[in-house]
């Protein structure tokens, strides 16, 4: 021994077992120790206690990022150890450990603190700590409302200004007629509970506390050849439009001393009289128990449609019309309101219209059917007129309604992507409809293509639509392929049918690639790859971030190179079985690279059609496809030492005479 050198030996003696010693020299002087509990003479021979290192102490990733954690252990410990991951304070861990790695998918912020990696063999054991922070997720602005919504959360936003509360022009259209007095007083109670309500749901949505509803009067059927058509009843102070107080006010100067009904022109005197506000909420409340009685110049339906249409005005008719299940009122999207014996109700949500039963001379034609064409509800009179249980049950079923009606347009459900992405909806659409996206590829390798699917759940049948920014993806219906470069991909999946829209985020990750220092060569996950070292000819495999090479015995440097690898060019298109119609246009990817550089390569493409142009980034692109380019195409791909290639089979599908 030289001084100060400590080695092991291993010593015996006759008839006892062999026994391994730890010693050292110091001037000269030799002093031994045995090690206890270690009998194996190789081990004591070659034995190295392990040592381990985080590769990096502190780790950092946003919420929804995957994150990995990594230590290294000495070359030469011996027994080779398995690195074990353990998280301080005993929680528990969120990740999967593969190969020594501590892979956390999608964290979230509770899942930063300290964690432990930790070896051990018969020789000793080693731990090294590694910080997790979760930074704060990227975010969302939305533009009107100046709300901030965080990646990765959805929230109901009004695209109103900070300093602003919804606004709503509800117009009362009344028929004067003797048997009307009683829906007359009723309309002081609606008014005020419709104020009420939608101030209590502004300020619990954090607007601001200020209600902005103009109430507006017109009476129609007076006795009176001059105002028999409907004449604006006014505030107090002369105003068309007042605030529930004065509109309550305001229901006082009506008469009932009507003859002929005709709800059509009265709608016209509406429209034309009162001055709607630019961003408020149109809704015109028609309230008659009679039919239609046609004046001169006679109205056609279509015309006073076209008329609600140009104000943006929805209408709400309140008529004679017993409907079916005995239900209060029922809407244009198929909801009926059923009342309770109690005052209350309960909502059908899209079981279907509630016929008519019976009504009142043409109250259907002329007055239903209008309101659900532009949107509105009917409802029946005579709940009304049922008793202080059935009033109140329709009062409420009313102003609820109207408070969902009045908010449906401006209330969107906003969905801020991991990719700071936007996509907003209207909140009355957002429970009725299911997406599902589904990442077939989650992980993937640089310069490959990744592929997701989305699935919607709702009746009717929705449509997809995918919105992937700026990244390279091509769409099919229900499936998206994407290319990825060298950063994640966010691909947000829109399921839309006639009755709302939903929406889902995803990103596909990256895989990390290797570095083989002496050559310079890049491995993407997976590859394997002979190189010429030091020692001769070694195979080198990349299990996602980490290199393992071993060496090949008996292989000359010569022959190395030509071992079979997992392939030097990787070729791969998207999509590989594709069916269009003739005239419609069509895109093919192709993406190729070279697995020992991991540099994209140039692709050519056989055959290549006349009506086809190849672009820069390799894709076969057809605008107008015709059904002789139905066949196979190949994508081709060429490196230094070796060659690829990917089909896709085109099939065109001719269109049918009708």
């Amino acid at each position: 021994f030289r001084n100060a050198l400590m080695d092991h030996i291993v010593s015996s003696t006759v008839n006892k077992l062999q026994s391994c010693q730890e010693c050292s020299c110091n001037e000269g002087n030799v002093k031994c120790q045995t090690v206890p509990g270690l009998t194996n003479n190789q081990i004591c021979l070659r034995g190295k206690q392990s040592v381990v290192v985080a590769d990096q102490q502190v780790v950092a990733g946003p919420v929804g990022r995957t994150l990995v954690l990594t230590c290294s252990v000495n070359a030469d410990a011996y027994p080779i150890p398995d690195i074990q991951w353990w998280r301080v304070n005993d929680q528990a861990l969120s990740g999967t450990v593969t190969n020594g790695k501590l892979r956390i998918p999608y964290p979230l912020a509770s899942d930063a603190g300290e964690y432990l990696c930790f070896v051990e063999n018969v020789l000793g054991r080693s731990s090294a700590t590694v910080t997790v922070n979760i930074t704060r997720p990227g975010s969302c602005v939305h533009t009107t409302s100046q709300r901030t919504i965080e990646a990765g959360s959805t929230q109901d936003v009004y695209p109103l200004k900070p300093d602003e509360g919804p606004a709503a022009d509800l117009i009362f259209v009344v028929d004067q007629s003797k048997s009307m007095a009683e829906e007359h007083k009723w309309l002081s109670k609606i008014s005020t509970r419709l104020q009420q309500i939608l101030l209590n749901h502004t300020v619990s949505h954090g607007l601001a506390n200020t209600v902005s509803e103009n109430f507006g009067l017109v009476g129609f059927a007076e006795d009176n050849v001059l105002t028999e058509k409907g004449v604006v009843i006014p505030m107090a102070d002369g105003q068309h439009f007042g605030n529930a107080e004065e509109f309550s006010q305001a229901t006082k100067q009506l008469v009932v001393n009507g003859r002929t009904e005709d709800g059509y022109h009265a709608l016209k005197v509406a429209l034309e009289s009162f001055d709607f506000r630019q961003g408020a909420i149109c809704h015109i409340f028609l309230v008659t128990d009679e039919g239609r009685t046609p004046i001169a110049p006679v109205l056609q339906k279509d015309d006073v449609l076209d008329a609600l249409r140009l104000s943006n005005c929805t209408l709400h008719v309140i008529v004679k019309e017993e409907l079916s299940d005995d239900a209060l009122g029922m809407s244009y999207k198929r909801d009926s309101y059923i009342g309770l014996p109690d005052g209350g109700y309960y909502t059908t949500f899209g079981q279907g219209f509630a016929f008519v039963t019976s009504g009142d001379g043409n109250t259907h034609e002329a007055y239903i059917e209008l309101a659900l064409r532009t949107g509105g509800s009917a409802w029946n009179v005579g709940q009304l007129r049922g008793g202080s249980a059935s009033g109140e049950a329709f009062t409420e079923a009313l102003a609820d309604y109207t408070l969902n009606a009045t908010l449906a347009d401006l209330c969107e459900r906003c969905t801020c992507g991991l990719d700071s992405s936007l996509v907003c909806i209207p909140c009355s659409a957002a429970n009725k409809l299911s997406a599902q996206l589904i990442l077939q590829t989650p992980m993937t390798n640089p310069g490959s293509i990744a592929s997701a699917s989305c699935k919607a759940m709702g009746d009717p049948d929705a449509t997809i639509s995918w919105h992937y920014g700026q990244h390279e993806c091509t769409a099919d219906g229900k499936h998206i392929d994407c290319l990825i470069r060298n950063s994640p991909v966010c691909v947000t999946c829109s399921a839309t049918n006639s009755d709302s829209q939903s929406n889902r985020t995803a990103c596909f990750q990256l895989l990390d690639s290797c570095q083989h220092e002496q050559s310079g060569s890049t491995l993407l996950h997976n590859d394997v790859q002979h190189f010429i070292s030091n020692m001769g000819c070694e195979q080198c495999h990349c299990d996602d971030g980490t290199l393992q090479c071993s060496q090949e015995a008996g292989v000359s440097s010569a022959n190395c190179l030509q071992r079979p690898d997992n392939g030097h060019v990787s070729v791969r298109v998207s999509p590989a079985n594709a069916s269009v119609s003739v005239t419609q246009s069509i895109s093919l990817l192709c993406s190729a690279v070279n697995r020992m550089t991991g540099r994209a390569l140039r692709v050519s493409w056989q055959p290549h059609p006349p009506s086809a142009v190849i672009f820069d980034d390799g894709s076969l692109v057809f605008t107008s496809i015709r059904g002789e380019d139905s066949g196979i195409y190949t994508c081709f791909a060429q490196s230094d030492m070796a060659s690829g290639s990917s089909m896709a089979t085109l099939t065109v599908v001719p269109l049918l005479n009708t």
